[in-house]
């Protein structure tokens, strides 16, 4: 984003700080609000808090309205986009299909029920157990067409995994009950 040439000295200062902070949080966009509130003569710690009331800034840190609610604390930035991170990284180490758990929206249930990375962990980790308790004639089928990550995101949330991973799950969950009876498909 370029700077507003009416923006000097200080008041630069606190744009291109503010801006690279906003940006960090995924709200890059709160740039034009920056420079307005910044020529109305707010100062950078005004203008900071100023933008903690914006619909993009509420809508990325969502959950924190649903925890209020609850009594539980509100998360910090740097928390709320830690735990983030805590929860990709155990979907990505699954091997999770992209577009399965992996944006700031698919996390906000997690956060305002306060769900811990470790609670997460343990799902994904049940959900592989579940995946690994296949007989070896599903697996075979279902590895024709799916990663393992495919697998337990399919059994993590079904419903959510289904655009993801298709109703083939299904057919090879089928299929490899025929092949353990003996009957082709």
């Amino acid at each position: 984003m370029a700077i507003d040439n009416r923006l000097t000295g200080a008041n630069k200062d606190a744009f291109l700080a503010l801006n690279e902070l906003f940006s960090s949080y995924g709200i890059g966009s709160l740039a034009p609000k920056i420079t307005e509130f910044l020529l109305n003569g707010y100062s950078a710690d005004t203008v900071g808090l100023l933008l903690k009331e914006t619909p993009e800034y509420k809508k990325r840190f969502a959950a924190n309205d649903a925890r209020r609610a609850k009594g539980l604390p509100v998360l910090s930035p740097a928390e709320y986009l830690a735990t983030e991170t805590a929860y990709r990284q155990v979907m990505r180490a699954a091997g999770l299909p992209p577009g399965f758990y992996d944006k700031p929206d698919d996390f906000q249930k997690f956060l305002e029920a306060d769900v811990s990375p470790t609670e997460i962990q343990s799902r994904v980790t049940e959900a592989s157990n579940f995946v690994n308790s296949a007989t070896q004639e599903q697996k075979a089928l279902f590895s024709q067409w799916y990663t393992k990550g495919d697998m337990i995101a399919f059994a993590l949330d079904p419903a959510r995994a289904e655009p993801l991973v298709g109703k083939s799950f299904q057919a090879a969950k089928i299929g490899g009950e025929a092949a353990t009876q003996g009957l082709g498909i």
